[in-house]
């Protein structure tokens, strides 16, 4: 795979970008993008918004395409997208750091995206350098986060199934990746 970051280059639909996309559909390989708001370099926020992979997945459906951060906070923006393009994933990079305690915020998100890109579209992933007890916390957030019931009844958000956390933890990833692994995560 390959991972471009927006914030300090250009935006990801500048079309000045087309022939590194072209070189990744010759390779064959899927696409991680940042995207969502820069926090961390001088770079542009604007280069990051998810709405800006519109084109990008309308010119190269071929490339799986893995939105870093779940576009935050224009998560909407990209779960509508999800939905609309079958190369496009949400990687739900930054919601633990945020979610940790089960907060409301970070169960909409995810709640939002199951309910209507659906569980195939969600990839798990961490940009976390850190000591290894952020990689402990998030593997924990992984296997016990859950959409609260108040949510399921008011938004109609699905729960986190043993499945959907099997696709969610490494199946996707590895289907997009083309890595022949178990039908199941256990």
């Amino acid at each position: 795979a390959c991972k471009f970051y927006p914030p300090d280059d250009v935006a990801t639909n500048d079309k000045r970008l087309w022939p590194f996309y072209k070189k990744i559909k010759e390779l064959g390989i899927p696409l991680f993008v940042h995207t969502g708001f820069n926090w961390v370099s001088p770079g542009l926020t604007s280069n990051c918004h998810p709405i800006l992979l519109e084109e990008v997945c309308l010119d190269f459906p071929e490339i799986p395409i893995v939105a870093f951060h779940m576009g935050y906070p224009y998560c909407t923006d990209l779960t509508l997208l999800a939905a609309k393009f079958e190369n496009l994933y949400g990687c739900t990079s930054l919601v633990p750091r945020f979610g940790l305690g089960y907060t409301k915020k970070a169960q909409e998100i995810l709640g939002e995206f199951l309910a209507i890109a659906g569980p195939d579209k969600l990839i798990w992933g961490t940009d976390w350098s850190g000591s290894l007890a952020g990689h402990k916390e998030a593997a924990e957030y992984l296997e016990t986060m859950q959409i609260s019931q108040e949510l399921q009844k008011d938004y109609h958000y699905p729960p986190i199934t043993q499945e959907t956390r099997e696709k969610w933890a490494g199946l996707n990833l590895a289907r997009i990746m083309k890595i022949k692994g178990p039908k199941s995560a256990k």
